[in-house]
């Protein structure tokens, strides 16, 4: 089957998918910059629908503060600076 992901990132999809099944554990993320790829790639699985709980894409700290609940403090030193 054709995959987006690259033979590593593939690999390392299958190895934490068979790592959270093999522990009976489940995974749910809030992604900034990569954009919904990290739950893509854990989809990409069979039978993620066993560990992946959901996840959000939260790319502003507005979004983040408000959906995922992070502390705006801990953006503090990654703001990027509005355009001149």
């Amino acid at each position: 089957m054709s995959t987006f992901l690259n033979t590593e990132q593939e690999a390392l999809a299958q190895e934490i998918a068979s790592l959270l099944i093999a522990r009976g554990q489940t995974v749910a993320v809030a992604e900034a910059t990569t954009g919904g790829l990290v739950s893509a790639a854990l989809l990409w699985v069979a039978g993620a629908s066993g560990y992946y709980k959901g996840g959000g894409v939260v790319y502003t700290l507005d979004s983040r503060v408000a959906l995922a609940g992070a502390a705006p403090e801990l953006f503090a030193n990654y703001r990027v600076p509005p355009p001149r």
